[in-house]
């Protein structure tokens, strides 16, 4: 009998054992959150993309040089808006344009718009009518003396910069990046196309107070269709060029 009732008790036991850890596991549980876990997502790395400017000559009141049927201001548009969109196509950067059909532009409005923006590059788009069958291409950047520019201290970057010393501080660079263009557009099979001609240090008006890079583009044509042959040895131009300025701002992201 005392063995019957020794049993008893152990079974009570363990079912009371196993009540407990019932409660207790269902406790544990309640406190749990009742939506599932989100896989948190690493995010990816950001995509480096320089900022150019295209600044096509001209504007609604200043149509600039004839051409054969219009004037420049229109040529140096429609070039500037397909070299924009090849720009998009082929390397992800969609360029900003200085001005659009219509517009006028008062004098250093493009300056005070690309230091504000903190550009990596302006590239000054013009045109002129040749008297050659060939088209030619010519590059300049802005340089008033060969020795004092290149002698000239850099300002720092809260100083202030006047108007004709804003280029001190990126000549050497743009005449590396257009030194460049030159070299591509001087190779095969860009040479059979065109006839490149620079890059010249020249006093370059257009590019006058822009602090960044900035590179002049002067089209030479006899037919005003011309231009569009000019679009793909341009973009091969730039793509050293645009590879030294996302490596640029690598180095100064790190």
């Amino acid at each position: 009998m005392k063995r019957v009732l020794l049993s008893i008790s152990l079974v009570i036991c363990w079912h009371m054992d196993i009540h407990a850890a019932l409660i207790k596991l269902r406790s544990k549980k309640n406190l749990m959150p009742s939506t599932p876990f989100h896989q948190v997502e690493v995010p990816k790395p950001k995509t480096i993309r320089p900022l150019i400017l295209l600044n096509p000559a001209g504007d609604a009141t200043r149509p600039g040089r004839r051409m054969v049927e219009g004037y420049e201001r229109g040529l140096t548009l429609q070039f500037a808006e397909k070299l924009q969109s090849a720009l998009a196509d082929r390397f992800g950067i969609r360029p900003l344009l200085t001005r659009n059909a219509g517009e006028e532009v008062v004098d250093l409005q493009n300056a005070s718009f690309a230091n504000r923006l903190n550009a990596d590059l302006y590239l000054s788009v013009h045109c002129h009518r040749s008297a050659e069958i060939k088209p030619t291409l010519s590059l300049y950047y802005l340089m008033y003396n060969q020795l004092i520019d290149d002698a000239a201290p850099l300002a720092q970057d809260y100083a202030f910069i006047p108007l004709n010393q804003a280029h001190y501080r990126k000549i050497k660079h743009a005449r590396s990046l257009a030194t460049q263009m030159s070299y591509t557009l001087r190779s095969e099979p860009h040479a059979r196309l065109l006839d490149c001609r620079g890059a010249y240090g020249i006093p370059f008006k257009p590019l006058k107070g822009i602090l960044a890079p900035g590179i002049g583009i002067e089209l030479g044509l006899c037919r005003e269709d011309q231009w569009a042959s000019l679009i793909e040895p341009i973009l091969d131009s730039l793509v050293s060029v645009i590879e030294e300025l996302k490596e640029g701002l690598k180095a100064d992201s790190a």
